[in-house]
């Protein structure tokens, strides 16, 4: 038993290494996948440069011309689609940038009738083992179509060549050079920016709203419309109520009485038939109601009542509260007699019916 452990190890060992080759090869090659029936777009390749140097990026330029409802994805749809690209340029020492968390950068843009171009743009940076020139293969990528049944079809690029050179190749004896030197680094500062703005507008502005706040302050007010004047026989009962509640009946006031009661009955007779009755006399008062052709039946009391109180003011005759009573009575009859009646609320059928038989005349 122990001598044949060498001897089947040694048997074994090139047996695996076959294999693991052989899976290797597989694993790094790319294989497409098209559905019976299914066309086949049309896939160009190109490098941005064609030559490189080590360590530099150089942009491989994938065109297809697809149908109008189909549509490219990128190799960052499937993770496993994913790492096999990567894989297949590792294989070969070219590594793949990512940007933004994308393996490639895409467009889309229309071409022939019924036709869309889709430019897929993947960024490899050539890592040489050694310094000096040297070849790359860019391997065969597999390139996912989606059709608009939802089925999928991969194709397979073209492989090329890229030419690789040293960053040094030019430099005679080159050596290592020191890292740069600090730059300084300005971050702008928005708060402040913003800040300083919002407060210079409102300095320019400050001055313009105070003046148009004076200015509003100094409009021109317009005022209230009064209330209409109270009608003079609402005035006259009113007065009359002051009156008898003044106390001066009470009191023994009576020429006192008898001169508001005076002055009463003359303000309402000329506010009710347009004189001014505070400033004439008795006399005048007669004459005024005499000359007003409305007026003339209301002459005879409003007559009594003027000679009543003058009487008791002038001639000093003597009163009592009884006569007070009975002046205040014909005072208020005066004014209930002299009351306009009210006059009817106008519809408007009543106002468009003379127009109506004006009209048919």
């Amino acid at each position: 038993m122990r001598a044949r452990g060498p001897w089947v190890f040694a048997v074994i060992a090139p047996c695996f290494a076959m294999l693991a080759l052989t899976s290797s090869s597989r694993a790094a090659t790319c294989e497409e996948r098209l559905s019976d029936g299914d066309a086949k777009p049309l896939v160009t390749v190109a490098l941005d440069p064609p030559k490189a140097l080590a360590g530099h990026r150089v942009d491989l330029v994938v065109t297809v011309t697809h149908l109008a409802g189909e549509t490219v994805l990128p190799r960052e749809v499937s993770a496993a689609e994913a790492s096999e690209a990567t894989a297949l340029l590792r294989s070969h020492g070219l590594g793949l940038v990512e940007s933004d968390g994308h393996l490639a950068s895409s467009s889309v843009k229309d071409a022939a009738p019924g036709q869309r171009e889709t430019q897929l743009r993947f960024q490899l940076v050539p890592l040489p083992e050694k310094p000096g020139p040297h070849t790359f293969e860019v391997p065969a990528l597999p390139i996912t179509v989606g059709r608009p049944s939802g089925r999928t079809a991969t194709v397979c690029t073209l492989p090329l060549t890229l030419a690789v050179d040293s960053p040094t190749a030019s430099t005679p004896h080159a050596e290592a050079r020191p890292n740069a030197s600090a730059l300084p680094q300005l971050e702008p500062f928005t708060a402040l920016r913003w800040a300083l703005v919002t407060l210079a507008v409102a300095m320019l502005l400050a001055p313009l709203l105070l003046w148009l706040w004076r200015a509003w302050k100094r409009r021109v007010k317009v005022a209230p419309e009064p209330p209409p004047p109270m009608p003079p026989w609402v005035v006259a009962h009113g007065s009359l109520d002051m009156l008898i509640t003044s106390g001066l009946v009470e009191s023994a006031r009576f020429d006192e009485f008898f001169d508001r009661l005076s002055d009463l009955v003359r303000r309402y007779l000329g506010d009710r038939f347009g004189f001014d009755g505070l400033e004439s006399t008795s006399d005048e008062v007669v004459r005024a109601l005499l000359r007003n052709r409305e007026a003339r039946p209301f002459l005879d009391a409003a007559r009594a009542i003027l000679e009543e109180a003058d009487l008791a003011k002038f001639a000093r005759s003597g009163s009592d509260a009884s006569r007070c009573g009975l002046v205040i009575d014909r005072a208020r009859n005066l004014v209930a007699m002299s009351t306009p009646a009210p006059r009817p609320a106008s519809s408007p059928v009543a106002e468009r019916a003379p127009r109506a038989s004006r009209g048919t005349r």
